[in-house]
């Protein structure tokens, strides 16, 4: 018995041994793990380690928490000190040379490190994911930063670069902790998200030496108020600058011809944007989302306004230039200020009536500017409705003049409008045309024969709370036929003509107090009628001007001379 006892103390003596006090060899070093301090010694270059391979300390990772490299060692290896999670110090001599990929990879007690002179690189991966890296001494000596080296450092908040380095990989800094940066000069590249979601950089300083600004190199860093970009760059490339939050300015250097997808898409703050006369291409989703940006300038040089390019931007009017060949789908679409879209003459692709886009030929419209309110007519010689013309609109009633066949998709969906007349021209209604006006309670549809509609057309829409007003000899058909019937149909009068070319003048229009009329005879008073767009008779009498103050806001049916006429009737009502 006193044996066994013996045996059972050696083998305790060797187990608590295994746990103080570790060594062996790693290639042509020596390595000793004492109370917590690894030291390694030798002379040659540590192997690189892998999965399959590992560190022979690796076993006790979690309890080395000082590393102390002795003269001799000319290089750490990939891998060598891979999530020791409570390694808080390293001493590293002159004399090494390299250090391996991800060597430090999740040190995430590590806080500060010197580098020493003779090293030229920081190795992909180094440092990623040290959480507690508050400091880094980097050499002269030091040429190139790999992609991800210092990725995840959330607690570095400063580095020097020093003024050798040429090269700086992607994702470097992504994640950081950084406030300020100065890149050195001779770099060319600010590579794919180097400085991504860096949410407390808010000063960087780039060199004349920088032509490109790569994907996604600044996005989402949320202090960045401002940035100076040197003339030598010719490319900003997709999301580079994406939802940098507090970016009030930025000048687009003359070197620059065109703006990558999404380049400022969310900057809210952003105020203020100069673009370069050699402009050629605003790409898509641009400057979409940047709430703040009031006005811009668009250059004589660009052909080309991308997709979404300033969708949901603050912008109030927007000029579109004379060689613009090609605007993209809903580019100014959710612009809840802009009231005017204007076109310089010698435009050949595109024009405007009073403020709203249409193609060159003014049949077909397509983009009604969404911060608009109140009533609109569309203009005479429409034939079409573009799709998405009006959608996410602030109108609330729309009368779509005779002359108009088509309306297309999408065309008011998501908009204010509370009330619409179709003329008994249009023939084909797109899909999802009326999708979700939720404030849709009255249409007027003067066609006599129900237009074939699909189900999408007015999706989202309680059509049993929308009244349909519909000629009262067609009250049958439109009960008969699909979807219209969901409506709650009233018939009303439309014995009363279409409007048509006539020397009758009717002005102004929208009228607020006194109705103009004016027939070409001095001698006699026309007979003037004013019907709502139900049919009811609200005004007889004769006269050429004629008092509506006292009627509602909203659309109504004059009757002159047996001609008849389709009003607006806006302004304060009189009691």
């Amino acid at each position: 018995m006193k044996k066994k006892h013996l045996f059972l103390g050696f083998v305790m003596l060797l187990g608590m041994a295994s746990v103080h006090a570790q060594s062996g060899t790693t290639g042509p070093l020596s390595w000793n793990l004492n109370n917590g301090t690894l030291t390694i010694s030798g002379s040659g270059k540590m192997p690189d380690y892998d999965s399959y391979n590992k560190a022979p300390w690796k076993v006790y990772s979690e309890s080395i928490n000082h590393v102390v490299i002795e003269s001799g060692v000319t290089g750490i290896g990939n891998l060598a000190f891979e999530e020791c999670l409570s390694l808080h110090s390293i001493n590293i001599p002159n004399g090494v040379t390299s250090i391996g990929i991800l060597a430090f990879s999740n040190c995430q007690e590590l806080s500060s490190i010197t580098i020493p002179e003779g090293i030229t690189g920081i190795s992909g991966g180094t440092f990623i994911d040290c959480s507690s890296l508050a400091s880094v001494t980097l050499p002269n000596s030091i040429a190139s930063i790999a992609d991800d080296a210092f990725k995840n450092c959330s607690s570095l908040t400063s580095i020097t670069i020093p003024s050798n380095v040429n090269s700086i990989g992607k994702y470097a800094f992504a994640y950081s902790g950084l406030t300020s940066v100065t890149i050195p000069y001779g770099i060319k590249n600010i590579r794919e998200c180097t400085f991504i979601n860096c949410t407390d950089l808010a000063s960087v300083t780039l060199p004349n030496s920088v032509t490109n600004i790569e994907e996604g190199s600044f996005a989402y860093c949320n202090a960045l108020a401002s940035i100076i970009l040197p003339d030598s760059v010719t490319t900003i490339a997709t999301i580079a600058f994406q939802c940098c939050e507090s970016l009030k300015s930025i000048i687009i250097p003359n070197r620059v011809t065109s703006i990558g997808l999404n380049a400022f898409q969310g900057c809210y703050s952003l105020e203020s944007v100069t673009l370069p006369n050699g402009i050629t291409t605003i790409e898509e989703g641009v400057f979409s989302r940047c709430h703040a940006l009031t006005s811009i300038t668009i250059p004589g040089s660009v052909i080309n306004i991308g997709a979404h390019a300033f969708q949901d931007s603050g912008l109030t009017s927007f000029i579109i230039s004379d060689n613009v060949s090609s605007i993209g789908y809903q580019a100014l679409h959710e612009c809840k200020s802009l009231s005017s879209i204007e076109v310089e003459s010698e435009n050949r692709n595109y024009s405007s009536i009073e403020g709203v886009l249409c193609d060159k030929n003014k049949t077909t419209l397509l983009l009604f500017p969404a911060g608009r309110t109140g009533f609109y007519t569309t203009p005479s010689g429409v034939t079409n409705i573009g799709d998405y013309a009006f959608a996410s609109s602030s109108l609330t009633s729309i009368t779509i003049s005779d002359g108009v066949e088509n309306v297309g998709e999408w065309c008011f969906s998501n908009s204010d409008l509370g009330s619409i007349i179709f003329s008994r021209s249009v023939k084909n209604i797109g899909d999802l045309a009326f999708g979700w006006c939720f404030s849709l309670t009255s249409i007027t549809n003067l066609n006599p024969v129900p237009i074939e509609i699909t189900d999408l057309v007015f999706l989202g829409i309680d059509k049993s709370a929308c009244t349909l007003n519909v000629p009262v000899e067609s009250v049958p058909d439109y009960e008969a036929a699909a979807v219209w019937m969901e409506f709650n149909i009233v018939g009303i009068d439309v014995g009363i003509k279409e409007n048509k070319p006539s020397t009758v003048k009717l002005f102004p229009n929208p009228v607020s107090n006194i109705l103009n009329i004016e027939t070409g005879s001095n001698d006699i008073l026309p007979e003037v009628k004013i019907y709502s767009i139900q049919g009811v008779l609200l005004i007889n009498t004769k006269g050429n001007r004629i008092d509506v103050s006292s009627l509602a806001n909203g659309f109504y049916i004059a009757e002159v001379n047996g001609e008849t006429f389709k009003i607006v009737k806006q302004g304060i009502q009189k009691l």
